[in-house]
């Protein structure tokens, strides 16, 4: 099973308007009437990830480790700041610690599916928090139009926009009409990170999730 991913830098301006704006609004908590950021924090959340995750025990985090957090493992190469292929326990609080100084409160999101190329409609799109953020973070769910496209909303959200939380997802799509690789549904291999902010230019615009039900 493969799966390719990659970041377009979005033409609609728009939209990457929408989302800085959205991000602005909501974000700051001490403001009357905005929506309160969570609390992250940085050090529990950190450990929390070294306990799970570092079955060797050498303080260090690799790729096959990271495969039961696919969301964490989506956005390791914005935690991996030395570039040696392995996430630390100070590289993990050094990211974590990015969501507190953004303090946002909720923010939009688009993904985008393709199954065999072309854009998988009507299929219903959940992303789930990562296990050190199931407290934390609400579960967003949408289904996808007829473009393939989709923007994962949290349960009685009361804006106009569809939002969810910034933060490390797993996410899950099934299919009414089409037969899906477990992987890509309940067994979730499947995980994104919805960033704060863009610290990347990759990470504006939609996120293209690119499905091959090629098994390797």
């Amino acid at each position: 099973m493969r799966l390719q991913i990659e970041f377009p830098v979005s033409s609609r301006v728009q939209l990457i308007g929408l989302v800085a704006g959205l991000s602005f609004v909501v974000g700051c908590s001490d403001l009357p009437g905005r929506v309160a950021a969570p609390k992250w924090d940085p050090g529990g959340f950190a450990e929390a990830v070294m306990e799970k995750l570092d079955s060797s025990g050498d303080g260090q985090i690799d790729q096959d480790e990271l495969a039961p957090a696919p969301g964490l493992a989506f956005g390791a190469k914005f935690i991996d700041t030395n570039s040696d292929g392995l996430l630390s326990l100070d590289e993990l609080v050094a990211r974590f610690e990015f969501y507190v100084e953004r303090r946002i409160g909720l923010t939009t999101k688009e993904l985008h599916i393709l199954f065999k190329g072309r854009p998988l409609a009507g299929v219903n799109v959940k992303l789930i928090p990562e296990f050190f953020l199931t407290e934390l973070l609400e579960t967003a769910e949408g289904v996808t139009d007829q473009a393939g496209s989709v923007f994962p909303e949290i349960e009685n959200n009361e804006l106009r926009t569809p939002t969810m939380r910034t933060g490390y997802y797993r996410i899950e799509i099934t299919s009414p009409s089409v037969e899906l690789p477990p992987g890509f549904s309940t067994a979730a291999t499947l995980g994104v990170e919805v960033s704060p902010a863009s610290d990347d230019m990759s990470t504006y615009g939609p996120i293209v999730l690119r499905l091959d039900a090629e098994k390797k």
